[in-house]
C-alpha cells in the first residue's frame, strides 16, 4: 500500500507544481479559451493546456516504475497505453494551439487505439443475457477500436464545466477499480494512483472558478486511458464485465456525448461543433451554480459507482442483471429528459420524420440517376420527352413549364400538367443553363402538403445539362 500512496502523492505534487508553469506558458502561447460560443460558461480568457501537466504528472512515476521492471506482460500493457496516450496528447495539444481537424483527430485516436489493440489489449467477448459469453472472433478489433475512440471523444465532449471531467475520471477509475478489485494485476492498479493524485491536484485549480481548463489536451488523454484501462482491468473477467458492467461507469459521459451527436445532427450542425446544450448547461440554464450542478454530476456518478458495485458484489444472473440495468436506463433516460426539456414522443416522432425524409431524398436521386441513365445517349427532344414525364409522375409534381428563350418571347417546349391552376399550390421556378448562360426556364408545381420538393439542386442541374443538349 505504501507504493501506491507514494505514486498519488508524487502524481498530486507533480500537478501542484507544473500546473502554474503551463498556465503561464499557454498564455504565452495565446493557447486560451475565449468562452462565447464554444462549450464554456468563462467570460474572460482562460488559459488550456493543463492537460499537460496532468499528462506529466502521471507519466514521470511511470516511467521510473517501468524503467526498474522488463519483461512482465503488464508492464508491456502499460507501455503500450503510455505510448497511446502519448499520441492523442500531442494532438491535443496542437489542438489547444493550433486548432486540429476532426478528421486529423480520428486518425490519431484510431492509430493510438491500434497500438494498444497490437499489445493484446483488446475487447474479445461479451456476456450473453439468457448465458454464456458470446466470442467476438475478428470483430474484436472493431469492437476495441470503436469502444476507445468513442470513450475517448465522450470524456472530452463533457469537458464543457469547471471541474467536470477532472472529478468524473477520477470516480470513474475508482468504480473500474472496484468493479474488478482481485483479478487486476497490481502493477495496473499501480499505474492508476499516479493519475489519481494527479487529477485530484488538478481540481485545486480547476475547481470553479477554474483559472486553467484541462482543454483538448487533458480531455483526449483521460478518455484514451479510461477507455484502455477499462479493457485491461476487465480482462478475463466473468461474463466480460467491459461490455456491461464497465460500461455503465462510463453512462455520464456516453449518454452526453450521443444526446449531443443526435442535437447536432438533428440540428444539420457538424457533430464536433461546440454547442452550449450539453446536460451541465442545462442545469446552469435553470438558475443553478456552477459548483451545484458540479457536486450534482458527482453526486449521481457516486451513486451510479455503488449500484455497480453492488450488482457485481451480489453475483446477479445474467437475465436480472440485465433487467436491472434496463430499469436504470430507463431512469437515466427519464432524467436526460427532464434536463434537456424534451419531450420524448415529440423526439420519436422527429425522428422517424428526418428518416423518411432521408429515405425520400434517396428515392429522389435514384430518380434523377434513372433518368439521366435513360436520356445519357438521346439527341432530341422527342426522345427524352417519355423520360421527362416519367421523371415528373415519379417525382409526384402537379405540373412542370420548360421554356426556351430563343426570342424576346420565351417558346414553351414541354408541358406536364397545368401550371395555371395555382389553387393550394408551390411553385418553384429556375433557368436552364448552357456554359453558365440562362437558355430557358423551368417552372416546377407540387401539392401544399406533400412531400418536400427535395434534391431540387440535383434536379435543375441535370435538366440544364440534358435539354441544353437537345434543345437547337
Amino acid at each position: 500500500m505504501k507504493y501506491q500512496l507514494l505514486f498519488f502523492l508524487s502524481g498530486f505534487v507533480l500537478v501542484l507544481g507544473l500546473t502554474p508553469l503551463f498556465r503561464k506558458l499557454a498564455s504565452k502561447l495565446n493557447a486560451l479559451d475565449h468562452g462565447g460560443a464554444g462549450q464554456k460558461e468563462n467570460l474572460e480568457p482562460v488559459p488550456r493546456l493543463g492537460g499537460a501537466a496532468i499528462f506529466f504528472a502521471f507519466v514521470l512515476p511511470l516511467l521510473y516504475l517501468l524503467l526498474n521492471r522488463s519483461g512482465d506482460k503488464f508492464q508491456k500493457e502499460i507501455a503500450a497505453i503510455l505510448a497511446g496516450s502519448f499520441l492523442v496528447f500531442v494532438i491535443g495539444v496542437y489542438d489547444d494551439i493550433k486548432r486540429a481537424s476532426v478528421w486529423s483527430r480520428l486518425a490519431i485516436e484510431f492509430a493510438a487505439a491500434l497500438l494498444v489493440y497490437s499489445a493484446g489489449i483488446r475487447v474479445t467477448s461479451i456476456a450473453n443475457p439468457f448465458g454464456g459469453i458470446l466470442q467476438l472472433g475478428w470483430l474484436a478489433l472493431p469492437a476495441t477500436l470503436l469502444w476507445i475512440v468513442v470513450i475517448t471523444n465522450a470524456v472530452n465532449f463533457i469537458d464543457g464545466l469547471d471541474g467536470l471531467a477532472a472529478g468524473t475520471g477520477i470516480l470513474i477509475l475508482v468504480t473500474i477499480v472496484l468493479l474488478n478489485w482481485g483479478r487486476i494485476n497490481p502493477l495496473l492498479i499501480l499505474a492508476v494512483f499516479p493519475l489519481l493524485g494527479a487529477l485530484l491536484g488538478f481540481l485545486v485549480f480547476n475547481f470553479p472558478p477554474a483559472t486553467i481548463f484541462m482543454g483538448d489536451s487533458g480531455s483526449l488523454f483521460l478518455g484514451f486511458f479510461l477507455s484502455s484501462f477499462a479493457i485491461s482491468a476487465s480482462t478475463g473477467a466473468p461474463g466480460s464485465k467491459i461490455a456491461w458492467i464497465t460500461i455503465l461507469a462510463f453512462s455520464l459521459p456516453l449518454l452526453d456525448m450521443v444526446y449531443a451527436v443526435l442535437r447536432r445532427w438533428y440540428r444539420g450542425l457538424p457533430i464536433y461543433a461546440a454547442d452550449k446544450d450539453h446536460l451541465h448547461h442545462k442545469l446552469l440554464e435553470k438558475g443553478m451554480a456552477k459548483r451545484k450542478v458540479l457536486f450534482n454530476f458527482y453526486g449521481a456518478n457516486l451513486i451510479l459507482m455503488l449500484i455497480l458495485v453492488f450488482l457485481v458484489k451480489v453475483n446477479l444472473k445474467p437475465l436480472p442483471m440485465f433487467l436491472i440495468l434496463f430499469i436504470l436506463s430507463l431512469a437515466a433516460f427519464a432524467g436526460f429528459q427532464f434536463l434537456s426539456d424534451l419531450n420524448a414522443a415529440d423526439f420519436v416522432r422527429k425522428i422517424f420524420r428526418l428518416f423518411k425524409l432521408f429515405r425520400r431524398r434517396r428515392y429522389y436521386s435514384y430518380l434523377i440517376n434513372r433518368f439521366e441513365r435513360g436520356v445519357e445517349k438521346k439527341k432530341g427532344l422527342d426522345e427524352i420527352r417519355t423520360h421527362l414525364d416519367k421523371l415528373f409522375k415519379d417525382y409526384s409534381l402537379t405540373a412542370v413549364e420548360i421554356r426556351i428563350e430563343v426570342s424576346s418571347q420565351p417558346d414553351l417546349i414541354y408541358r406536364f400538367g397545368d401550371v395555371n391552376n395555382l389553387e393550394s399550390a408551390m411553385r418553384i421556378e429556375f433557368p436552364l443553363l448552357r456554359e453558365r448562360i440562362s437558355c430557358g426556364r423551368v417552372i416546377l408545381q407540387k401539392q401544399l402538403g406533400d412531400e418536400y420538393i427535395l434534391c431540387i439542386g440535383e434536379l435543375a442541374d441535370i435538366l440544364s445539362k440534358y435539354l441544353s443538349k437537345v434543345i437547337k
